[in-house]
């Protein structure tokens, strides 16, 4: 069992960007990922309107870069699969498909548009507001 203050489910631009804060507060960070690191930004050929890159920047460069930034303030990263979270004597644990249990005071799950039913960057207005929920919570968690 992995032991964190803070597991933020999901690599994506806003789980890595959370996990970077946090970590660089000193809270134990532990980030999980299913897929990639980076998340459908990698998708992009070039994103116009990032702060920081005036010229633009492509999606599969900004990935590495927020993972870099994310490991050098203290995040430590997995690749797996969340199957539940259940709150047990206080503290979270996100049991993940190969059995590695993360314990934690807080969770973030910042899992994307894709997991959520939606379709991706680009798609119509009227599709981004359906928000199937498609991971529950074990039972006894509390919102």
């Amino acid at each position: 069992m992995q032991h964190a203050d803070v597991v933020v489910i999901g690599a994506g631009v806003a789980g890595l960007t959370a996990a970077m804060i946090a970590a660089g507060h000193g809270a134990r960070t532990h980030v999980v990922e299913q897929l990639a690191t980076g998340g459908q930004i990698a998708t992009i050929e070039k994103i116009r309107n990032f702060p920081g890159f005036p010229d633009g920047i492509a999606g599969y460069e900004l990935g590495p870069l927020l993972l870099q930034q994310a490991e050098a303030a203290g995040a430590s990263v997995q690749l797996d699969s969340v199957s539940s979270i259940a709150m047990v004597d206080g503290v979270y644990r996100v049991i993940c498909a190969e059995d590695v249990i993360a314990a934690a005071e807080k969770f973030l799950a910042a899992r994307g548009c894709l997991s959520l039913g939606q379709r991706p960057v680009g798609s119509s207005s009227r599709a981004r507001k359906r928000l199937p929920r498609t991971l529950q919570p074990a039972r006894g968690l509390e919102p």
